[in-house]
């Protein structure tokens, strides 16, 4: 699928635009709103694909953008799986052979879940192809010269997120803490759960979480951890964009028990429809703290009933402004130093 053909930037060293392909299939409803943000800003001056194995086998692209390598070869199945790993290497040998630059953004440090063989192979040979590394926060990394650090934009420009709730209104539904997102065993929600069924004195407010999980297993084991506590409500399903920002607004904080953290596409919803966080004492929060303020982003060592009360009581009577400062989240200027990679890229 092209996206918004309007290009006046031409590939370096040719008359053609500047073409790039994104390894994420074509906007839905269940699209990363980040991808599509990132595509609706290049795509004012490059040619954008969107990624189906007949475009990255057969059509002509000037870059492979990758996002989450691993998701490329991943399907439900072994049947799908190894299929698309058969495709996999096919692409592997195409772009060994050819011109075309690959560029990765590094949203993960390491795949939260253990992949195939198959799945490893390709990632691992995909990764030595890289022209481009693009990291979103420089911390716990090792960059090498061509890396770039490329900070994630906000969300406040995304349509589905456009408060649809008065001023009044959500300050009247103000009475709880929300996770929201998927929900794997990582995320640390099961925890989570745990801590409140040991606040036999009921000190945290009400808990709301919002998400849906491809686990069946974790999903039945946070139901059955629900029920002993009244003050839990689940709600284990895809939320829709303006049921989610109503859910964030409405929130006193939102909580994000990951046991490990790199960068968080949900933290910055949160902080971009105005709504604190609670997240864990890692260098790249560290650094939210300093960007934001503290008033923003309350750090915790552990999720503990001691450690969450505590950041209850006193991050939540912090006096905010309406929201925080994002100017340094701007789209416009990731999409000018992504097209600056893509260019310096090809240029090589």
């Amino acid at each position: 699928m092209s996206f918004m053909k309007n290009s006046k930037r031409r590939a370096a060293g040719g008359d053609r635009r500047l073409t790039v392909l994104y390894s994420v299939p074509a906007p839905s409803r269940a699209s990363n709103p980040y991808t599509t943000m990132l595509a609706e800003g290049v795509a004012r001056s490059a040619n954008v694909e969107f990624f189906s194995w007949k475009t990255a086998l057969l059509s002509r692209y000037d870059v492979l953008h990758v996002h989450w390598p691993e998701t490329m070869v991943r399907g439900k199945g072994r049947v799908t799986e190894l299929l698309r790993s058969l495709a996999g290497v096919l692409l592997l040998l195409r772009l060994s052979a050819s011109k075309i630059k690959v560029v990765r953004t590094v949203h993960n440090l390491d795949a939260h879940e253990a992949g195939s063989l198959l799945e490893k192979f390709f990632v691992r040979r995909l990764e030595t192809m890289e022209s481009r590394r693009i990291y979103l926060n420089a911390y716990d990394v090792g960059m090498d010269a061509h890396d770039v650090v490329i900070p994630h934009g906000h969300y406040r420009s995304w349509e589905g997120y456009r408060p649809s709730l008065s001023a009044a209104e959500v300050s009247a539904g103000r009475a709880n803490l929300l996770y929201f997102g998927g929900i794997r065993p990582y995320k640390g929600v099961e925890q989570l759960i745990e801590v409140y069924r040991s606040d036999t004195a009921r000190v945290l407010p009400e808990l709301v979480v919002a998400g849906s999980s491809p686990d069946e297993a974790l999903s039945t084991a946070l139901r059955r951890l629900a029920q002993a506590d009244g003050r839990v409500t689940l709600r284990l399903e895809r939320v829709s964009d303006s049921d989610l920002s109503e859910l964030i607004r409405r929130a006193d904080a939102v909580v994000l028990p990951y046991r490990k953290m790199y960068n968080s596409g949900a933290l910055l919803l949160a902080l971009s429809l105005g709504t604190p966080v609670i997240v864990p004492d890692v260098p790249v929060n560290r650094a939210l703290v300093s960007e934001f303020g503290e008033e923003w982003v309350c750090l915790v060592d552990s999720f503990s009933l001691e450690t969450l009360s505590k950041a209850v009581e006193g991050f939540l009577a912090k006096p905010r402004p309406t929201g925080p400062d994002m100017s340094g989240r701007e789209w416009a200027d990731a999409v000018d130093a992504h097209l600056g990679v893509y260019n310096d890229a090809v240029s090589a």
